[in-house]
């Protein structure tokens, strides 16, 4: 395309085409840059018109590129053609574009619901026929999304547009960055990160497609040298399955990761409160006993701060912007007051930590003046695939744990734990390495 000064090019893979291009020049710089497009322009349109186009979520369902490519092979896809040598930390420049996204999606709200009314005054009962039927939507009066490379406008102005879009989604869902937080990508890199990301439909009930992306990011940087693994998404399906939570029960993952027991189950308790939920538009108005479902009966704990962001970002959206997602040492237990108090750890957990605090049960008698040590909870419900690797050699830790023998590798520790989190009757599932069955 660059030598042949080309401005538009389809990649296709024997009859099945798979991307679109078109060559950019930068007209401070000279140089050509490929952004995908959604399409290529019809017989009697020019490319200015093509590329000048508004966008809805109309347009969005229509061109949804997760209906045939996973959020993480996209991701992938730029990653090697953008950030690979930019300089920059991919996961939090991906992170931040993933916000961004989702925010520009929820800003849309209206128009999912005047979709989801286009669903059920048509009849409308599988995919196929809503991306027929919905071409004929009038979606005049639908909202333009704004996380989109446009023709029309400058550098300059994409950057700002972008920054303003990051500044509002970092106001609405507070504490997943800093306040100064911005995107550290050079203009040029975020047109193209953006134009990879454009065309894919995040805001809706099935997290998955996040929560699988963001399982890549954290695993590629740190997981496996800690013993932390994600756990399968049919093993969570079936520990769920199993322990068949309800909307009046509690339930908590103490090693939570980016959330995969708690986010699968609220979606099975939601479809329990709702099972007139209608699966093809994923991502519709949740009901008042939805919400507060989240924002009362489901917590998780983890001690890895990114994970740890990621699940409060996929939380809040699900808990209309509440979250008891907490940044803790789960083992470590006998210093969460002192851990509350470091940094701006108050700022961005203090609420969750008071509901989580509310369900501690006074159990100990050692402990002075019988203040809570948070030794043990009263919950319905655990869910946890505990990190393993490596031993504890820190007396003062496991000496309060009855499993507490000299050095003792972490998992043990978890599933003494895990128990003190259950109440009388509560039930627990926990995935563990098979040569502690056959120990």
């Amino acid at each position: 395309m660059r030598f042949q000064n080309a401005p538009l090019a389809v990649l296709v893979n024997g009859d099945s085409v798979e991307e679109f291009y078109h060559n950019r020049e930068n007209q401070k710089s000279k140089t050509n840059k490929l952004e995908k497009l959604s399409g290529i322009p019809s017989a009697n349109m020019s490319l200015k018109e093509f590329l000048s186009q508004t966008y809805t979520l109309k347009h969005l369902f229509l061109k949804d590129e997760l209906q045939r490519k996973t959020l993480k092979k996209i991701i992938l896809d730029f990653e090697d053609v953008v950030l690979a040598n930019s300089g920059v930390d991919s996961f939090e420049e991906i992170f931040k574009l993933v916000f961004c996204k989702l925010y520009d999606e929820k800003l849309s709200a209206k128009d999912f619901d005047r979709i989801s009314y286009f669903i059920e005054d048509n009849g409308i009962t599988t995919h196929s026929e809503l991306l027929e039927k919905l071409k004929d939507l009038n979606d005049s009066k639908f909202r333009v999304l704004q996380f989109r490379v446009s023709e029309d406008e400058t550098d300059a102005e994409f950057r700002d547009k972008m920054n303003r879009l990051f500044r509002e989604a970092r106001e609405e869902w507070q504490g997943i960055f800093e306040k100064d937080a911005a995107f550290e990508l050079a203009t040029q890199e975020l047109r193209i990160s953006v134009s990879y990301l454009q065309d894919i439909k995040l805001f809706n009930s099935n997290f998955e497609v996040v929560d699988d992306a963001f399982e890549y990011l954290v695993t590629k940087s740190q997981k496996g040298d800690k013993g932390q693994y994600f756990t399968p998404r049919y093993v969570i399906d079936m520990c769920v399955k199993m322990l068949n939570p309800t909307a009046e029960e509690t339930m908590i993952d103490t090693a939570a990761g980016s959330c995969g027991f708690p986010m699968h189950t609220i979606l099975y308790v939601w479809n329990k409160l709702n099972p007139d939920r209608n699966n093809l538009l994923s991502a519709q108005e949740k009901t008042e006993a939805e919400s507060r479902y989240v924002r009362d009966k489901v917590f998780a704990i983890d001690f890895d701060k990114r994970s740890v962001r990621i699940g409060r970002l996929l939380n809040k959206i699900a808990g209309d912007g509440e979250t008891n997602v907490l940044h803790l040492n789960t083992l470590h237990y006998t210093e969460w007051k002192n851990d509350a108090k470091i940094g701006r750890w108050e700022d961005y957990y203090k609420k969750g930590f008071e509901k989580l605090d509310a369900l501690c049960a006074d159990k100990t008698e050692y402990d002075e003046l019988y203040k809570k040590d948070y030794s043990h909870f009263d919950f319905d419900i655990v869910m946890a695939n505990p990190p393993f690797a490596g031993d504890i050699s820190n007396e003062h830790l496991y000496s309060r744990y009855t499993l507490g023998k000299k050095n003792v590798s972490r998992d043990i520790l978890f599933i003494e734990r895990n128990l003190n989190f259950l109440k009388s009757g509560g039930r627990m599932a926990i995935v563990l390495p098979q040569g502690r069955f056959n120990n």
